[in-house]
């Protein structure tokens, strides 16, 4: 069983029995398991992922040095169930560094928040680093950036996989972000939100290598009349 799920029914478990104590869960577990190494190992690594994820935390009230308490985070796992311990997993990995908020707004349950915080986050870069103005928006300031022969597009691909990249961004924005900047929407699914995170998440590596790659390069004179770094949405 992998961990996440076992750690899930030790954190039923633990609440339906009233344990505040995880090592007198896991001694209770030995009189019910035995002394099989690989069964109470595993049973510590479900406890050591509650903690790892917020779902447990120690409780400072009580003396005992393992007491604990579920967490508001961890009732909502118990009362949601599997798929949003999933999505907390899936979500538990390097994520960029711009990415931060969006994660804290998955966590705390506001999944709208999440997704228009990270894809905004892509919107936000891709506006730095091609040099646009905070007017430029949208799928209009994707396209400008990345078509072939845009700031941001790689001139050593062809220009199918340079319009390919151009169309991923757009799509990403126009489909995922713009909605929720017009409108009240509702996301309900953990797994939903958390896969519109991971594919910011990529994009945002993209945007790296970009960086990267203009970074390395010779600096060219920008047109007359355009500072350093500003790009007109025309060209």
């Amino acid at each position: 069983m992998p961990v996440e799920r076992l750690a899930l029914a030790v954190l039923r478990h633990s609440q339906e029995a009233k344990e505040w104590n995880s090592r007198n869960w896991l001694l209770g577990a030995r009189k019910r398991y035995g002394r099989e190494p690989r069964t109470l190992r595993a049973l510590q690594e479900a406890w050591a992922w509650l903690y790892q994820h917020g779902l447990v935390a120690p409780d400072m009230e009580q003396s005992a040095a393992e007491a604990m308490f579920i967490t508001r985070l961890g009732l909502r796992v118990v009362d949601e169930g599997v798929p949003l311990s999933d999505a907390i997993a899936f979500l538990d990995r390097d994520l960029h560094s711009r990415l931060g908020g969006a994660r804290s707004e998955f966590v705390s349950g506001d999944y709208e928040s999440a997704i228009f915080k990270a894809t905004r986050s892509v919107e936000v870069r891709v506006r730095e680093l091609g040099g646009y103005s905070d007017s430029d928006v949208g799928v209009k300031l994707m396209r400008a950036a990345l078509k072939p022969e845009g700031p941001l597009a790689d001139p050593d691909t062809e220009p199918g996989e340079q319009s390919g990249l151009m169309d991923l961004f757009a799509g990403t924005i126009g489909t995922l972000k713009n909605p929720a900047s017009h409108r009240e929407i509702e996301i309900d699914d953990p797994a939903e939100a958390a896969d519109v995170v991971a594919l910011c998440n990529l994009l945002h590596r993209i945007l790296d290598r970009i960086e990267a790659r203009r970074q390395a390069m010779i600096h060219i004179v920008p047109p007359q009349g355009v500072p350093p770094g500003r790009v007109r949405m025309s060209e």
